[in-house]
């Protein structure tokens, strides 16, 4: 049984918060700062039930930096993966790549490093995850650690 593994690792720098990004998929490997990918402001409601402004990444960006499958090429087998986020707090919540997918779910998801302007308090962040069309934010990872792609077990 194959593992397929996109981890996302933050590091905090001495003199400010700075995102590295691990990513693994197969034998694919990324080192990305999110402060250098494009990001994009995100508007929702978090778990304090305040319209917040998050500065983030989209997920299939963060995806397409080790080639995870997408679009046309999700299908078959594919479309049962199965993305599993985790947190420091080992806090998890998982998604289908193909819910992810625009050409399929189109439920959007963002890797974020800001809110408001500021940096994610020591509670939230140095990363998170927002999802801002689920009703309710249970799967908003806080100090989010990893993704895994993996296939469900048989």
């Amino acid at each position: 049984m194959k593992s397929y593994i996109v981890v996302i690792s933050a590091l905090l720098c001495a003199s400010a918060y700075a995102q590295s990004v691990e990513v693994s998929y197969q034998q694919k490997h990324a080192t990305v700062q999110l402060r250098e990918m494009a990001h994009t402001n995100v508007l929702a409601k978090g778990h304090d039930n305040v319209s917040h402004t998050f500065s983030c990444v989209p997920m299939k960006t963060v995806l397409a930096t080790v080639q995870a499958p997408n679009g046309d090429n999700l299908r078959g087998a594919g479309v049962s993966l199965v993305l599993l986020a985790s947190a420091k707090d080992n806090y998890h919540a998982a998604f289908t790549l193909a819910e992810l997918d625009e050409s399929i779910g189109d439920k959007p998801v963002f890797v974020c490093d800001k809110q408001d302007g500021e940096a994610l308090s020591a509670s939230d962040g140095p990363v998170r995850l927002v999802v801002p069309s689920d009703k309710r934010p249970a799967r908003w990872v806080r100090m989010l650690t990893s993704l895994e792609i993996q296939r469900p077990q048989t």
